[in-house]
């Protein structure tokens, strides 16, 4: 018989002071510029290169009355611009800078905070009043989201990813079933101090799908594809897509996979701990 034990609260909150680790190092005298000030000036950069990157795009769609029409780069999110542009000036400074001057640490303790305030201003600027007006057709599209998703997690994702396939697949889960900020919102509930590769794994798959997927290149392209050749084709198209990566996996990934991870205290870092009586 299986069944799994919650660790108290406090012991999970509350760190007691034996284990307590430094949560970040100065990486430059004080005498200088404030460590902290200068992590967030790295940070201003990338969303100042990123921000005007967009409005480039932005006065490039003027020039189409289609492109216009169908919102193809204002409707482009700003996130991917932003993993971009930082995995530019990650680059720059390992090339240029013997000792790096930012902390890695530094750097999770302003993410921590960043998606905290994230996932406290996208639930308090829900606009609850059009939910109320759409709320048969979203009841069907999200039973039908919830259901792909549970036999995604449940079955998919043990069966497809190499390790620590929990926390791999949460914030999948909560980026497919509502937004980016929600699932690295899960992710960081079951591995608070990314312990496992998962934060830097869905980061990269950020990198690569955000610009094509979740308001990049096959969003913007949806509406006027299916005004144009039909529901049903474009269902075909994604159909389609999704074949041929499960047959990339298939034949090419499946062997780099020793078999479905259960239960899930194998990955050490899931906070029910899974017991045998």
């Amino acid at each position: 018989m299986h069944g799994f034990e919650v660790r108290p609260w406090t012991e999970k909150a509350i760190i007691p002071m034996a284990k307590r680790v430094p949560g970040a190092y100065l990486t430059v005298s004080n005498d200088a510029v404030e460590t902290l000030a200068l992590h967030m000036a790295y940070i201003g950069v990338v969303l100042f290169l990123s921000y005007w990157t967009k409005r480039i795009l932005i006065a490039l769609e003027t020039l189409d009355d289609w492109l216009v029409e169908y919102a193809f780069f204002s409707g482009f999110p700003l996130f991917p611009m932003c993993l971009l542009w930082g995995l530019v000036v990650q680059i720059l400074l390992d090339k240029y800078c013997t000792d790096s001057p930012l902390d890695r640490g530094m750097m999770e303790r302003i993410s921590g905070f960043s998606l905290d305030v994230l996932v406290l201003t996208a639930v308090a600027t829900t606009n609850l009043a059009v939910v109320a007006d759409n709320i048969g057709p979203l009841m069907i599209v999200l039973f039908a989201i919830l259901g792909w998703q549970l036999i995604c997690f449940f079955f998919l994702a043990p069966l497809m990813l190499p390790d620590f396939w929990v926390e791999r697949a949460l914030p999948e889960f909560g980026t497919s079933t509502a937004t980016t900020s929600i699932g690295l919102m899960l992710l960081r509930i079951v591995d608070p101090e990314y312990e496992t590769p998962a934060a830097e794994a869905f980061a990269a798959k950020q990198l690569v799908t955000e610009p094509f997927l979740g308001g990049g290149v096959w969003t913007s392209l949806a509406l006027p594809l299916i005004a144009s050749v039909g529901n049903w084709a474009v269902v075909g198209v994604s159909a389609g897509v999704m074949a041929f990566f499960f047959g990339v996996w298939f034949l090419f990934l499946r062997k780099n996979k020793e078999g479905p991870m259960f239960p899930p205290s194998v990955n050490g870092v899931f906070n029910l701990k899974f017991i045998a009586n």
